[in-house]
């Protein structure tokens, strides 16, 4: 039950400085600009030093096993939101496209890295990396093309600079071959790391700001999405992985990945590939604000859930 309190103190954390982020847009304090450029920020600079931070740890063979079976999960919980988005989101109109999307890609980066920092520590977070490479992998490939079509291969390539990938690599390289930084070197960019959680929730509380969730609350597909997005996925993860691990750290950190809400990238490529943006960001704010509530409930699920 610890991990499900400190996952709902931080959550509460997250939901304050959500509202602020609404007051501060609300009141002209940040534009959509500025929200743009704090996005850059996170993915670009903040996102990459966590990341790379995580690895900078003694050489365990524990972690490494650890780290290998994160990957398994993360390819598993794709698969069943891909198996979920097709049988289940149906129909022909343009916003099958943006609804197919937000089931299967969770914010797994900006929401997940906060969440996992604050329940399980750096240790985590090095498992949490796996899910986050699979996922810029599949995102730059099969979501590019998915959502723009053939014409995208090249864009696709995108996938291996992307800078969540460089710095896996490059935590990679350092962990296997035992190269450590040193302490003037690490201050900086653990600090930079800190800022994750209140960049990563001034960010989506700037894009809840600008939906008008009492229309929204009234499309009843939304619903449809975040049920599959937020309970569904992680719930089946939880019941192909936890007769195998129990509900450890590894199991628990892909879980929270896999009940994350929808990616800020589906509102990203829903612009650029010329989509309904407004839609791709009410799924993105709803499922967020629901996520709030639905992530502890998953965690004590896995908590309390029998293993036969």
């Amino acid at each position: 039950m610890e991990t499900v309190a400190l996952a709902a103190n931080q959550i509460v954390t997250m939901f304050i400085i959500i509202v602020l982020a609404i007051i501060c847009y609300k009141t002209g304090l940040i534009s959509d600009s500025g929200n743009k450029t704090l996005s850059n920020i996170l993915m670009y600079l903040i996102n990459p030093c966590i990341i790379f931070c995580s690895y900078q740890k003694e050489f365990n063979e524990r972690l490494v096993k650890g780290l290998l079976i994160s990957f398994l999960l993360a390819f598993a919980a794709h698969a069943i939101a891909m198996l979920a988005a097709q049988f289940c989101i149906r129909g022909n109109n343009v916003d099958v496209v943006n609804e197919r999307m937000a089931v299967i890609y969770s914010n797994c980066s900006f929401l997940a890295i906060p969440l996992v920092t604050r329940i399980y520590g750096l240790e985590g977070v090095f498992y949490l990396t796996a899910y986050i490479t699979l996922f810029n992998i599949l995102i730059w490939t099969h979501g590019v093309l998915f959502m723009g079509g053939k014409e995208c291969r090249r864009e696709a390539l995108t996938a291996l600079r992307s800078p969540a990938i460089l710095s896996v690599f490059a935590g990679l390289v350092c962990y296997f071959l035992k190269i450590r930084l040193p302490d003037f070197l690490m201050r900086p960019l653990e600090s930079i790391g800190t800022m994750n959680t209140p960049v990563a929730m001034m960010i989506a509380g700037v894009c809840i700001a600008q939906v008008d969730v009492r229309k929204t609350l009234w499309k009843w597909r939304i619903y449809l999405v975040c049920f599959l997005r937020l309970l569904f996925v992680p719930f089946c993860l939880i019941l192909v992985a936890k007769p195998f691990l129990g509900s450890g750290m590894v199991c628990g950190v892909s879980v929270v990945a896999a009940a994350s809400p929808v990616a800020t990238m589906c509102m990203i490529f829903a612009i650029r590939f010329d989509k309904d943006s407004r839609y791709a960001s009410e799924l993105f704010a709803i499922s967020t604000l629901l996520s709030l509530g639905t992530i502890p409930l998953v965690l004590l699920v896995l908590e309390v859930w029998p293993v036969f």
